[in-house]
């Protein structure tokens, strides 16, 4: 499968089961300062522990 290029995990809005937009992290990294991760995950429908792995840059690495 490797050899042939068939190995492709989809990141970000291509991922079947998004939730987010590429707009909606960014929004959340730059909010991050000033709300707490119970408010920014409560305002986009995701877990607190998910805001901070976006944050932390652990999900959604790719965005700048």
């Amino acid at each position: 499968m490797i050899l042939k290029g068939r190995k492709h995990y989809p990141k970000g809005e291509l991922h079947g089961q998004c939730k987010l937009s590429a707009s909606d992290v960014i929004q959340i990294r730059q909010h991050s300062n000033s709300q707490s991760y119970k408010n920014l995950a409560a305002q986009f429908g995701i877990s607190a522990s998910y805001v901070g792995e976006i944050i932390r840059r652990k999900k959604w690495a790719h965005l700048t």
